[in-house]
């Protein structure tokens, strides 16, 4: 027959559990924050990309009218 685990050893495994849980709790809290920051960089990245391409299709068009005009 299996015997109660005494109060002491409840605890001592509750304490344990806990303690885990705060330890993979900060971790989360780490990668969140890690995460937070790495999507606010990729944000900015993507931005400069969008406005970059804007620059360039409005370089591209500029110089097919310029083209245009050289032409004629």
């Amino acid at each position: 027959m299996d015997r109660n685990p005494s109060d002491d050893e409840v605890l001592r495994s509750a304490k344990n559990v806990v303690h885990g849980l705060k330890e993979a709790n900060g971790e989360l809290k780490q990668s969140k924050r890690i995460l937070q920051s790495e999507l606010q960089m990729a944000s900015a990245d993507s931005e400069g990309l969008r406005r970059a391409l804007g620059n360039a299709k409005r370089s591209k068009e500029s110089a097919l009218r310029s083209l245009g005009e050289m032409s004629s």
